[in-house]
């Protein structure tokens, strides 16, 4: 066909043709050839790999992230500015590599604990993630140093934040022993969509790990930020308060919320004193457990994000099509079911308590029943993704201050 008919399918020809309409200066064209090199690499691997929608229906909700194509309105979703090609290929979830983290020991000068009812101490978060006899070890590889156990707290650390960042920026508390590098646990983990968040694949009943991960992707660099790692906890209770009191969200909806329990929140002897550097270099050590999401199904239930009903596979099949056909039900009766479990609980936090949360594809999730029909809500991510109203309501009152003053 005619030059003027064919398909354009160059995004990078396109860019660099359109940088003076869309007034893109030096600087900015430069990273945005970058991140769309990447994201197309990344995609090409995912193509490559991709599974029809009959089988990926059959997957996991771990193992179903690992699929995903990444944010559909940000074209550059994958370009994770900082991780290298080896990086990507380990560490990407399309990578789709379980793998085991290391743990590390921080002093308590630098290291600060928090966590809800039942995991008021970090012993008690311990004995549930850990086994003993790692837990022993730990212990063991400080006393060798001639190091007091009771004065460190444990916390998982990302390969790549320990190798570019820790070890860089850190070295003067690693020369002194303040923090500790020690063995993997021995968990094999997934990372998922959001990157640096891993999902428990040899014991799903332990905790989803959420670890600082100074990379910049979609837009904002992907570290953990030290106010709000330290609020988590108590965002997590207040909101289980809400929900739990609350006849129409606990019984009728049965929502379920993935709390934020426990963070070790890790300071940096400089940067965290300087407000006026960017925000990044306050985001660099910690850890937050996440309730682990197969301790609130029931059986026969299975759950996936709803970013996953975006999904086509490479003929075309639309991933919702195929759990509508296995449902049995015809679409516009799947659909009603689908909007019956994710809107009244969204809708009745924003009237009742005016609080809303940031219900993305990737923190929605959705619980199916064993026919694949939409049943109920499950939401994550708290901390930086929920607001409350500006405007005082009395079920305000509950709101502890650390909670009052993280949330926007």
């Amino acid at each position: 066909p005619p030059p003027h008919q064919r398909p354009y399918t160059d995004p990078l020809d396109f860019l660099t043709r359109a940088r003076a309409v869309l007034h893109l200066d030096g600087a900015t064209l430069g990273h945005v050839i970058r991140e769309l090199s990447t994201t197309l690499a990344a995609d090409a691997r995912l193509d490559h790999t991709a599974l029809p929608a009959a089988r990926l229906a059959d997957l996991g909700y771990a193992e179903l992230e690992g699929h995903q194509t990444g944010h559909p309105w940000i074209v550059l979703n994958k370009g994770r500015l900082g991780f290298s090609a080896t990086d990507a290929a380990q560490w990407a979830p399309e990578g789709r590599r379980a793998t085991v983290l290391p743990w590390i020991a921080v002093h308590t000068s630098l290291a600060t604990y928090r966590g809800v009812r039942g995991l008021d101490s970090a012993d008690q978060l311990y004995a549930r993630e850990l086994d003993p006899a790692v837990r022993k070890s730990y212990d063991t590889a400080l006393r060798a140093r001639g190091l007091t156990p009771e004065s460190y707290l444990y916390l998982p650390v990302h390969p790549w934040q320990w190798n570019d960042v820790v070890l860089p920026l850190f070295a003067p508390s690693v020369a002194a022993g303040a923090i500790v590098p020690l063995p993997p646990d021995g968990d094999l983990r997934l990372p998922q969509q959001s990157i640096r968040t891993f999902l428990n694949t040899s014991r799903p009943d332990r905790h989803t790990v959420k670890l600082p991960l100074s990379v910049l992707n979609t837009l904002v660099w992907r570290g953990l930020p030290t106010e709000r790692t330290l609020a988590a906890p108590a965002v997590t209770a207040w909101m289980h308060g809400l929900r739990d009191t609350d006849p129409f969200l606990h019984d009728t909806c049965g929502v379920i919320l993935l709390g934020e329990v426990a963070s070790v929140t890790v300071g940096h002897p400089v940067y965290d004193a300087l407000p006026e550097v960017p925000y990044q270099y306050r985001e660099l050590l910690g850890a937050i457990w996440r309730e682990p999401l197969s301790r609130h199904l029931v059986p026969g239930e299975r759950a996936r994000t709803l970013a996953a009903l975006l999904h086509t596979d490479p003929e075309g099949r639309a991933f919702a099509a195929e759990l509508v056909e296995r449902s049995g039900l015809d679409p516009r009766s799947w659909l009603r079911r689908l909007f019956a479990a994710l809107l009244p609980p969204l809708l009745h936090f924003l009237y009742r308590y005016g609080t809303v949360f940031s219900p993305h594809g990737e923190n929605a999730i959705v619980v199916f029943d064993d026919h694949d029909v939409p049943v109920r809500l499950a939401v994550k991510d708290f901390v930086d993704d929920v607001n409350v109203s500006a405007e005082r309501l009395p079920e305000h009152a509950s709101m502890p201050d650390d909670v009052r003053a993280v949330l926007l």
